[in-house]
This record gives structure tokens, sequence and C-alpha cells, in this order.
């Protein structure tokens, strides 16, 4: 598996400073850090002289700065220098933080779910996740968004691209539909309706287009650029084709970040392991009743399918309602 891989997911702590409503990995106040021999040890054995992108996660990743720039510095040692990219809630980046990000050229993803009063509801500390990226547009790093869509936000998504128009840091924003793992199982928070996902992802793209026309570089939309640029159908991810894993701070490894945890999932540990059989994920695609007659049969993004495990199949056409929306948008 090391050979082939091309994603290699860190979460270099379980701990984290916020209580999201939702999160799949029911991160909290308990939890470990990466140790400098499981650091080590899995860059070693991720080092196959290929091409290969790092995230570090959490957990909440800045409540680690040192072993982020362990991270960095040991990568740069690798046969080829992957990129580095964090996902983050932003409530504790600070300059030196951000120095670090700019000095090992570490991608910046920021978790928000709406406007202020949206993202103080979901998961707290809004006003420090705004000062974080207030501290991102000042060091002029550019920054994506990613946010998590629920019944909760999905008609406020103009609100968030209208508050986003602000930073000239901003880059992009990507969707993900609330996964039913976690504190996403228990939570009262669930997926929107078809009707709601239409109009909240209606309005997000006529106020991405109206503020773009103003902006020396727009704010993209991830899923759409996904549905301008597949031209055939294809693994919707490295999960899918076999070739990412993600490690846990004590060492224990998965098929993908978002099925840390689940025994279903297990990819051993680094010091035993087990890629004996192909990663489930790489088994499950996205189906719908109407693919078929769906204009989007040969160029379909498909859905991620440790997603599609956990909200079962009788959700997947919402993600279907998604793409169809925004083909009619482009």
């Amino acid at each position: 598996m090391f050979h082939s891989l091309q994603y290699l997911i860190l979460t270099i702590t379980s701990h984290c400073n916020i209580h999201c409503q939702y999160c799949h990995q029911s991160a909290g106040e308990q939890g470990l850090n990466m140790s400098d021999k499981v650091c080590d040890t899995i860059l070693n054995l991720a080092d196959n002289g290929q091409p290969l992108f790092i995230q570090l996660t959490g957990g909440e990743p800045t409540m680690v700065p040192d072993i982020i720039e362990r991270v960095a510095q040991k990568s740069r040692q690798m046969t080829w220098p992957p990129r580095l990219a964090i996902q983050t809630n932003g409530t504790l980046l600070t300059p030196s933080l951000i120095n670090l990000f700019k000095r090992y050229q570490i991608q910046v993803g920021v978790s928000i779910d709406g406007p202020p009063d949206i993202q103080e509801e979901l998961r707290g500390y809004a006003d420090k996740t705004l000062r974080g990226i207030g501290l991102l547009e000042e060091a002029d790093v550019p920054f994506r968004v990613t946010t998590v869509i629920t019944n909760k936000n999905i008609l406020s998504l103009d609100k968030l691209a209208f508050m986003l128009a602000g930073y000239k840091s901003c880059r992009g924003i990507g969707l993900d539909l609330l996964v039913a793992k976690g504190r996403g199982i228990s939570s009262n928070i669930c997926l929107p309706s078809h009707e709601q996902l239409h109009r909240g992802i209606t309005t997000l793209v006529q106020t991405l287009n109206a503020l773009n026309a103003r902006r020396s570089r727009p704010i993209l939309l991830r899923e759409m650029e996904r549905i301008k640029n597949t031209t055939s159908r294809g693994a919707f991810c490295h999960g899918a084709s076999g070739r990412s894993i993600a490690v846990q701070p004590d060492g224990s490894l998965f098929a993908c970040g978002q099925t840390i945890g689940d025994p279903t999932f297990s990819c051993g540990s680094i010091s035993a392991p087990s890629f004996a059989n192909k990663s489930p994920l790489t088994t499950i695609r996205l189906q719908s009743h109407n693919c078929d007659n769906c204009p989007l049969l040969k160029r379909c993004p498909g859905d991620c399918p440790s997603r599609i495990h956990y909200n079962g199949v009788q959700n997947s056409p919402l993600i279907c309602e998604l793409y169809r929306c925004l083909d009619a948008l482009r």
C-alpha cells in the first residue's frame, strides 16, 4: 500500500478546543498527541519517491504547533518533498503559526459553517474564528473554507459568501454534506431536504457570481469546479482508489480520515500494517435509480465513499440533487 500512497492524513492530535455539534470524530478536551516516534515512522513509511499530499488534521491541529513544525521539517527530507495542508477551526491562529505556514508553504483550510450567528450555534467561538481568518488576511496567506451542510445552515450560505467576500485571501468554499458518524448521529441536526438544498445552493451560486464579478481573484465553489472539470466517471477521491491512509496519534491506520476509529476500515498500525485486502472504500460507489436518465451520467463526480457508507444509500440522492442543481447554474 505505501508504495502507491498518494494522500496521507495525519491526525496529529485528537484533542480539540471546541465542541462542534456534529464532529464525526467526537473530538473534545480528552485526547492524545502524536509522538515524535509515530510522526517519524509514518513519514519514513510514506517516503515512496512519488508525489504525496499530506493533510494535517485533528482534533484541532493548531493546539500542537511543535508537531506541525516537526512534520514540516521531516517532510522536507523525503525523497520527493510532499505538499502540505492543514484543516483548522481557526480559533487558535497566531502570527507565529501563520509564519510557520508561510515558511513551509502549508495550505490552509478553515472550517466555517455560516455567518457569525450560524457559526456560533453550530461550532462556537465564532469571534475567534473570524479573528483567525483576519490574521490570515493580514499576512496575505490564501485560505479555503470547508462548510458542513445541514438543515441549520443551508439557507444561510449566501450570507457566508457575503462575509467571505470581505477577505481577499479567501480562495474557495467546499461543501461537505453532514456525515452520520460520531456526534453526527446523536445530534438534533440533520441533512437538509431536497427543496432546501436546491434553494440554498441556487442562492449561493447567484451570490458568488455577483461577488466574483467585483473581485480580482474569485471565490471558487469546489463542487462547481468538479462539475466543470469531470469528463468521465472515475474514483471520487484517493480513498476511493485505495491510495490514502489516515493515521491516528497512536499510530493506528485507517482507510481515510473520515473512517478513523472504525474497525471496518482498519489498516492495522504503523508497526503492523494490514493491507491484505483492498480497502472497502474502493467498492463503494454512488448509485441512484435515476442514474441512466441523469444529464451527468458520464461525467458525474461521484461521492465520498465513507459518507455513502455512514449516511446510507437512501441519502445518496441528495448529492445528486446538488450536482444537478450546479450543472443547471453553470
